[in-house]
Parts: C-alpha cells; structure tokens; sequence
C-alpha cells in the first residue's frame, strides 16, 4: 500500500512540475493501466490476507471455545459426583477449572 501511494505521489509531481508530459514520450500513457492492475493486485492480496486472517481467529476461537466446554464439563461432573469425592474437594477441582483458560491465555500472550 505504501509503495502504491508513493508511487502516486511521484508520478503526481513528475506531471505538475513538467518533468514529464502524460502523453510524452516517456511512454506515460500507460499509467491509468498501471494503476489499474496495480490496484486490482493489492485489492486481491488484501483480500487473501483477511479471509487468512479470518481464518486463524475463527480456529482459535473454536480451539477456546472446547477449552471452556471441557472444563465446564468436567466440572459439572465433578458437582454430580461430589458425594464420592467430597465437597471440598469439588470446589478446589472448580477453583481450578476456572482458573486454567486464564492461565492458559497468560501463557499464551507471553509467548
């Protein structure tokens, strides 16, 4: 994108301070066309590069999404099984459970 805008800006001062003619011989007629495909090439790789990015912030939504699943569940069956492994005990396994995905989010961002 850069190099497209300075790109511009120096065929924009070459034309007004009359170092080159739009129709001269420097074959500058081409420039519209040049334009043209260079502005269809960039709208095509930002295209890629979105859906790409799209792509990887939906899989690790989902990734995070049966990170939540799993410990809701498993805590859910430690609640109905708290008759054979004590109440306290559940509470510590839930205390952790809740404490995993924001640990994990920790190790992950400071990596």
């Amino acid at each position: 994108v850069v190099t497209s805008i300075v790109w511009s800006a120096a065929l924009v001062l070459l034309v007004r301070f009359g170092v080159a003619k739009p129709m001269g011989p420097l074959g500058l007629l081409l420039w519209p066309k040049v334009h043209t495909l260079l502005g269809g090439a960039l709208g095509l790789l930002l295209v890629f590069r979105t859906n790409s990015a799209y792509s990887r912030m939906w899989e690790g939504r989902q990734i995070w999404e049966r990170i939540s699943n799993n410990c809701r569940d498993l805590s859910r069956f430690c609640a109905m099984n708290a008759h054979a492994l004590g109440r306290t005990r559940v509470f510590a396994i839930a205390n952790l459970l809740c404490a995993f995905p924001i640990l994990l989010e920790r190790h992950i961002s400071s990596s």
